[in-house]
């Protein structure tokens, strides 16, 4: 149920399946929130036989339960996603950053924008809970968004699929990341940024907190 390389996972399948054992992959997303709430989305990769065998047992972390392919699915589109949120992240902090240095509450701006069609769960959740309050405590460390990031881009690499922006947010977000301790919280991907720009996004911070 961890984050893991979808090709490594499909050769893992074959060697346990020749000592007669079966494996389902079934990474989760949703934060720490989600698995507290048991809200987790699943995504399972495995045979539609095997899917409807772990179902029962996967319910109780939450809903939905998506049957997303064969082995290996699950682990590939968990780190697609997160490759998108990273993406999110990242171009929503530069948004913010040039908004501020304008003037602009980013409170404000974030309003905006999630009213709009620039809107994503950066925007409508990450920053508003996480950043602006200064908190940055999702759960989820900027190392492992770094490691489903090169996931991601591996997985089109094996399969001869052109990435540009995927490797260019992977370049940025290694770049970003080596820049905070390595237990760093990824809503933390900011911190660089304003230190660069010399400006503050935090809305404690620009209250004088």
């Amino acid at each position: 149920m961890s984050s893991s390389e979808p090709g490594r996972t499909r050769r893992l399948a074959t060697r346990l399946a020749e000592s007669g054992i079966e494996l389902v992959d079934a990474p989760v997303s949703g934060g720490v929130g989600g698995a507290v709430a048991g809200a987790l989305t699943l995504m399972v990769g495995g045979t539609a036989e095997q899917y409807e065998r772990v179902r029962p047992l996967l319910e109780p972390l939450g809903s939905p339960i998506v049957h997303v392919g064969p082995v290996g699915a699950g682990h590939a589109i968990k780190a697609l996603n997160n490759l998108m949120s990273a993406c999110s992240m990242l171009i929503t902090a530069e948004a913010m950053t040039v908004a501020t240095r304008f003037g602009m509450d980013p409170a404000t701006a974030l309003a905006v924008v999630n009213s709009a069609s620039g809107r994503s769960g950066s925007t409508e959740a990450k920053f508003p809970k996480f950043v602006l309050t200064g908190t940055f405590d999702s759960g989820f460390t900027a190392a492992l968004m770094a490691k489903d990031v090169g996931i991601a881009t591996l997985l089109g690499k094996d399969l001869a699929v052109e990435l540009p922006l995927a490797e260019a947010v992977q370049a940025r977000w290694r770049e970003l990341a080596a820049e905070l301790a390595p237990d760093a919280d990824h809503t933390e991907i900011v911190r660089p940024l304003e230190a660069r720009n010399g400006v503050s996004i935090r809305a404690a911070s620009r209250d004088g907190d």
